[in-house]
């Protein structure tokens, strides 16, 4: 598993020193939610394209809150996260695996999701190139 504990409570310790008290979590590309978990103490809000990875997230960390959605689609929002909180926005997408039009909705996306008045960080995580690799 290339995304691991250790990785999601050096990510939560970087969100702690920006924030101070309660905070919701963004997860985008939450997979098996080996990240999110260093975050288990927040509201932790998760989203992902595959709904095997979201069931297990869901065994591994079972407060978080886990929606099916493309969050490069043009009706992503943050709309189902609490209204009274700061967002951490935390990212596990593969930007390096995307095609170059995937990484500028991607792109995009984040720069919207950014002007939410909520949002207070945005993270990536990002994996090997697969090209690396073979």
């Amino acid at each position: 598993m290339p995304s691991f504990r250790y990785l999601g409570n050096c990510m939560k310790a970087m969100v702690d020193e920006l924030t101070n008290g309660p905070i919701s979590v963004a997860v985008l590309g939450v997979g098996t939610a080996a990240v999110a978990r260093g975050f288990a103490e927040h509201d932790v809000y998760g989203y992902d394209l595959d709904h095997d990875l979201l069931e297990i997230a869901g065994q591994n960390l079972p407060s978080a809150k886990l929606r099916y959605a493309d969050v490069c689609a043009p009706e992503f929002a943050l709309t189902d996260i609490a209204a009274d909180l700061p967002i951490a926005i935390v990212s596990c997408i593969p930007v390096v695996n995307l095609s170059q039009e995937e990484k500028n909705n991607f792109q995009n996306k984040v720069i919207e999701l950014l002007e939410d008045p909520r949002a207070v960080c945005f993270i990536q995580y990002s994996y090997i190139d697969r090209k690396s690799v073979v």
